[in-house]
């Protein structure tokens, strides 16, 4: 059993932020028995989050109801700007859809690891090819640098039509990448991925001559073997649909999903930020 509260010292969620663990009646596909909530875990400071009790278990959750949820706090914490769809930010953390990307990476071309033998990446990308070809030949240079293959390159398809033109003007070309651990460190995989991500980083800056005011041309919104990242300059209510293909599928599965909407408050809102 796993608990979760704000009101343990050892709490691994944040109080303040704007996050919620979102699980519904549509999303358990099979092997959920135990599903409780504690109202002593909401907490309301520009957030509301929801803390849930479960029982560990390899559960199979689809994302149908995921992004409902966002949409239902979206009212207390989530924000848009002048334009009603142009929103501040909004993401979903899900655990690695292994079906999903073995299915879609043999369309690219290429062939998956079993779970736990491969990580993969969400990354933000420039619009203009060139600067897009510079950094993931930079970023494959790093990579392979430290030991590991990279596997393939993947564009992940979205649905713009909705969007307002604020987030149109900085829209940016969202692919992933599939790559393998390093041979030559004892690390864990996870760390691996947090080293490759801090030198990339670094490298494709120096590379590429990249400013903070354009960090929207390469920026890595995820870098892990067991979790992925699906954001962008959204509301809540348009997240579902951006990114419908993937989550459309019957093989995007998880046994969790961490939702977060954003309300900017002393930055702007951007891509990145979300």
């Amino acid at each position: 059993m796993l608990r979760r509260s704000f009101m343990e010292p050892d709490c691994g969620v944040p109080a303040r932020g704007s996050s919620a663990i979102c699980c519904g009646n549509r999303m358990v596909r099979e092997g959920l028995r135990s599903l409780s909530f504690d109202p002593r875990c909401l907490r309301c400071r520009r957030s509301r989050s929801v803390c849930m009790i479960l029982r560990l278990i390899r559960t199979l959750l689809v994302l149908d109801s995921s992004p409902s949820c966002l949409e239902r706090v979206n009212g207390k914490q989530g924000a848009c700007g002048c334009e009603a769809n142009t929103g501040d930010g909004a993401g979903i953390l899900v655990a690695l859809p292994h079906d999903f990307f073995k299915e879609v990476a043999k369309g690219a071309g290429f062939e998956l690891p079993p779970p736990g033998k491969y990580a993969a990446g969400m990354f933000f990308l420039s619009k203009l090819e060139s600067r897009r070809k510079d950094s993931k030949n930079v970023f494959t240079k790093v990579a392979e640098s430290l030991g590991h293959t990279v596997l393939g390159w993947r564009s992940v398809p979205t649905d713009n039509s909705g969007l307002g033109k604020s987030a149109l003007q900085k829209e940016p070309v969202v692919e992933q990448v599939f790559l393998t651990p390093t041979p030559r460190s004892k690390a864990e995989l996870e760390q691996q991925m947090y080293i490759l991500r801090r030198v990339s980083m670094v490298a494709i800056r120096a590379a590429l001559n990249l400013q903070h005011h354009r960090i929207r041309d390469f920026y890595i919104c995820s870098l892990s073997s067991r979790t992925v990242v699906y954001k962008g300059q959204l509301t809540p209510a348009q997240l579902k649909e951006y990114y419908y293909s993937d989550f459309g599928n019957e093989r995007f599965t998880s046994y969790m999903a961490l939702g977060h909407p954003r309300f900017s408050t002393n930055t702007f809102p951007s891509w990145d930020r979300a």
